[in-house]
């Protein structure tokens, strides 16, 4: 479950008591997942109750949460002062109120300053469960203004739109009239994933690439979610990448962060439609996505096929140079329990491209449908794959070991190839002429990644 369907949830509980102790439950795993350590029973302020106490690092604070009727008042301060006064000095306490803060009560914090108290509004809150804000991030100017201005600060908070400039919604299938999240193709057990953006990152940066290989812990798609969510929060994760997910020479491809967590949690249904008497004991898992700084992310995992768990789970970043603001980083390093990761030097372009002369043709039988502002549009066709058990002049010889150049053989081993288009159009019909000018492929996270861009023309 997401902090946004949790807080969801405790909105619709109706008795007080039970909804203020599963918003206290909410808060300590909303601090949770930004790196504290939270105690749901601290004896802090003895011999006066807590809610809740949360540490990292050098910063130690006391928790209040309050969702009341009305606005929290001037006595509710004047209580977490109280509880401050038989503290250490160097504990402060933060108070969050889904109900807000009455102006005796912002004036109460700035009337005495000589213990800080830091108050968090409905607004905020709601901000946070999005993951469009960081309480990090947030406690770092509420604090700052404490102490500047001796006021209460509180972030306007617009909910973000986390689809790029041209995809509003995850993209699609269209086979024959119906629309699927997800297509089946034969892999000839080879593991690849077809991105429906460019890979090569480099731009301007030539060959500097910097890479971050990160493990992950996680058990469920649930989990897997929880993470991409902070990835998305902390490294502007666009959320609308490519996944790929592989039985044997079995494979099912789409897009979006949304329909990718829909697979995992859908093997039942994935499987009926093979039919097999016995599957491998896991499948592997792949989403690569695009980050805010340019970068590329890549995240991979396998999946029990008897219980659904999921194990060995990592990460690798791709960046075009180190960032000169790292906090989003290493805050999703913190979140993920990797803080102690580094960069490493990628010697050379991890990406490599393919230019066909001349154009490869290539038979359509699915399009690809994207949503830019209410609009649609194929922006991307699935083709019969012109190269299948052909011998490859372009490829190198797969004898000598998985070197970056090596990974175009893998072409010729797929039934189907998930196409780009440089030029979309309507959606009402596939054109008469679609022809293949170019191919990336890069290994990120141990997975062969394909970007194969097509252009097309109506003539017969």
């Amino acid at each position: 479950m997401t902090l946004k369907q949790e807080l969801e949830d405790v909105e619709r509980i109706a008795d007080p008591s039970t909804r203020g102790k599963r918003f206290e439950s909410f808060l300590a795993h909303l601090l949770a997942e930004d790196g504290f350590k939270v105690n749901e029973d601290p004896k802090t302020a003895i011999p006066h109750q807590t809610d809740l106490s949360a540490a990292r690092d050098q910063l130690y604070f006391l928790v209040e949460a309050k969702w009341l009727g009305k606005a929290a008042h001037l006595s509710h301060i004047s209580a977490v002062r109280e509880r401050l006064r038989t503290t250490s000095p160097d504990i402060f306490a933060c108070v969050f109120s889904m109900s807000g803060f009455s102006e005796g009560a912002i004036e109460e914090i700035a009337r005495d300053r000589s213990r800080e108290i830091i108050l968090v509004n409905e607004e905020e809150i709601r901000g946070m469960a999005a993951g469009d804000l960081s309480f990090s991030e947030l406690l770092n100017i509420k604090r700052e203004a404490f102490r500047t201005h001796a006021s209460a600060w509180f972030q306007v908070w617009i909910p973000a739109d986390h689809s790029t400039h041209l995809r509003s919604k995850e993209d699609v299938i269209r086979y024959g009239e119906a629309l699927f999240p997800w297509m089946l193709s034969q892999t000839g057990d080879a593991d690849v994933l077809f991105s429906n953006e460019g890979l090569d990152i480099t731009g301007k940066y030539g060959e500097a690439v910097f890479s971050l290989d990160l493990m992950l812990n996680m058990e469920s798609a649930d989990d897997f979610q929880r993470i991409l969510d902070q990835a998305r929060k902390h490294l502007g994760l666009k959320y609308d990448g490519s996944f790929a997910i592989h039985q044997r020479n079995a494979g099912w491809f789409g897009f979006g962060a949304g329909n990718f967590l829909k697979a995992i949690e859908s093997q039942a249904s994935r499987y009926s439609a093979l039919g097999w008497k016995t599957y491998h004991h896991s499948e592997e898992l792949a989403y690569v996505d695009r980050i805010e700084t340019g970068g590329l992310i890549c995240f991979s995992s396998r999946q029990d096929t008897r219980g659904g768990s999921l194990h060995s789970s990592r990460a690798e970043i791709f960046l075009p140079g180190i960032p000169v603001e790292m906090s989003g980083i290493r805050r999703f390093c913190d979140f993920v329990r990797q803080s102690e990761a580094s960069f490493e030097i990628v010697s050379q372009n991890p990406t490599k491209t393919l230019r066909f002369h001349p154009w490869v043709k290539a038979e359509p039988i699915a399009a690809i449908i994207s949503t830019s502002r209410d609009q649609e549009f194929v922006s991307g066709v699935v083709v019969k794959n012109p190269f299948l058990n052909q011998p490859l002049s372009f490829a190198k010889d797969p004898e000598k070991g998985p070197k970056y150049d090596d990974l175009f053989w893998l072409l010729s081993k797929y039934e189907l190839l998930f196409c780009a288009l440089r030029n979309w159009h309507n959606p009402n019909a596939l054109m008469n002429n679609y022809r293949i000018f170019l191919a990336e492929g890069c290994w990120i996270e141990h997975v062969p990644a394909f970007y194969i861009l097509c252009d097309w023309d109506d003539e017969s």
